[in-house]
């Protein structure tokens, strides 16, 4: 049990250190790729304004496939369906048709 305790407690320590080291050197984590970094940096062209889109728009992608997931999930449960298709036990039986009255 100590192993275990001995194991979990170096792996935490060094989570630790490196979410430490991640963020006290953000410009360390900024750079990427330091030649195109180089190459456009300070330039107001074309290609600047080119990898700053193409930039935001792979940022994008993941919160617009996450955002879809969960509004799918979202709606899905609450129009009384669980995930496996299934009517949930607050949904309600149809009312009597029209053509039920009898009249």
């Amino acid at each position: 049990m100590s192993a275990a305790r001995s194991l979990a407690g170096r792996a935490a320590a060094v989570a630790t250190a490196a979410a430490a080291a991640w963020l006290l050197a953000p410009d360390l984590a900024a750079q990427g790729c330091a030649m195109c970094r180089t190459a456009v940096e300070g330039q107001d062209d074309a290609l600047a304004r080119a990898l700053s889109s193409s930039t935001l728009f792979l940022l994008a992608m993941p919160f617009a496939v996450v955002i879809s997931l969960g509004g799918w999930i979202f709606f899905s449960l609450r129009r009384g369906e669980g995930l496996d298709g299934e009517l949930s036990d607050t949904e309600h039986a149809p009312g009597p048709d029209a053509s039920d009255r009898g009249d």
